[in-house]
């Protein structure tokens, strides 16, 4: 019965986001201000485009303060056959809801327009959110390669169709923050953030925001973005992601990210779940492991503790927190992600941060 509660709140969401106004949400073009608290969307040109071809585009709102959030989006990825021949779909959303929390779906492959009409969280303009008085760039995910990629792959759907994705990410990235650089000069402090996908986005390109903003200090916040798959190279050579020397030496392309030479300080901090729903289940697709039994989640989360703890012994300025918040006993899983939700988000709000 919760499952179909919850697929019947989500029917009526994306409902509602389909023939909604999008009074709050204005257009932008150059030689226009941004008004404050104003959501505005920028398209990118032609050569930046989501994995089915269809328009890219970022949005940003303008705040009192110089602060800065750059935000990269989350929204799973593809790499093979099965997964980029099983796109995330309104119907595919509310099977997932009403029936199970299985991974079906990988990716998304385009983006709404009224996705600001669904964030909340850490991109409220409500005074609790310590953030509210922060500009903030919103980086949407829709090319199914962690942001990174530069190629296209073509495969056969069960129809026996040709599926052309395309792995842009790296190209929507670039146009992206050449439009922060412009917009947003001076920014006192920076915060590159990121949650699911879009926290490996936030590792990959912080340090390359740093080259930019030398004089701004810098934060990097991932929320829920570990995962340790024995195919990390598979996938850079499929998308075309251009890895250091620094990262290909070592078995965790995750914490490789973190050591990758630095124009100056960063500030590091991470959420992880403890045993997130989602990310358990990408590993064991990305690895081809079998999940029969709940002994995989728990060497995940084992695994998860280690990396962590290298981590927090290493000279970085790293500081994280790990939680078993909403476990569910009989799945054993917790949820994934807590950036974007109100609720969630407040919970992180009062941690203590290790």
């Amino acid at each position: 019965m919760r499952n179909f509660i919850n697929g019947l709140c989500l029917l009526l969401v994306m409902v509602l986001l389909q023939n909604c106004t999008s009074s709050k949400i204005v257009r932008f073009s150059e030689g226009t201000l941004m008004k404050e608290n104003l959501w505005s969307l920028i398209p990118m040109t032609e050569s930046s485009f989501c994995s089915d071809s269809s328009s890219y585009f970022i949005f940003s709102r303008k705040a009192p303060t110089s602060n800065l959030i750059i935000h990269f989006s989350g929204g799973g990825a593809c790499w093979d056959k099965e997964t980029c021949t099983e796109p995330l779909s309104l119907w595919s959303a509310i099977k997932m809801g009403l029936i199970t929390h299985r991974l079906e779906n990988y990716y998304i492959p385009s983006l709404s327009e009224r996705i600001p009409w669904i964030l909340g969280g850490i991109f409220s303009s409500e005074v609790e959110n310590p953030f509210y008085d922060w500009n903030v760039v919103f980086i949407p995910y829709c090319s199914a390669d962690l942001h990174l990629g530069k190629s296209s792959t073509s495969v056969l759907d069960k129809k026996g169709n040709v599926q052309t994705v395309h792995f842009n990410g790296q190209e929507n990235v670039k146009q992206a923050l050449d439009w922060v650089y412009q917009h947003f000069p001076n920014p006192e402090k920076v915060l590159v953030s990121g949650e699911s996908a879009g926290g490996f986005g936030a590792m990959f390109y912080s340090k390359t925001i740093g080259q930019h903003y030398t004089q701004s200090k810098l934060y990097q916040l991932t929320d829920c973005a570990y995962v340790d798959a024995d195919r990390w190279t598979d996938l850079a050579a499929l998308w075309k992601i251009n890895l250091a020397a620094e990262q290909l030496s070592r078995d965790n392309l995750v914490e490789a990210s973190y050591f990758l030479p630095a124009s100056q300080e960063i500030t590091y901090l991470q959420i992880n779940s403890l045993y997130d729903e989602t990310l358990t289940q990408f590993e064991a697709k990305l690895d081809k492991t079998p999940m029969d039994s709940q002994d995989y989640i728990d060497d995940w989360a084992t695994n998860l503790k280690k990396s962590i703890q290298f981590l927090a012994q290493s000279d970085l300025d790293f500081r994280y927190f790990v939680t078993d918040y909403k476990h569910n006993t009989k799945r054993h899983q917790t949820p994934h992600t807590f950036l974007n939700s109100k609720k969630a988000f407040l919970v992180a709000k009062k941690m203590v941060w290790s």
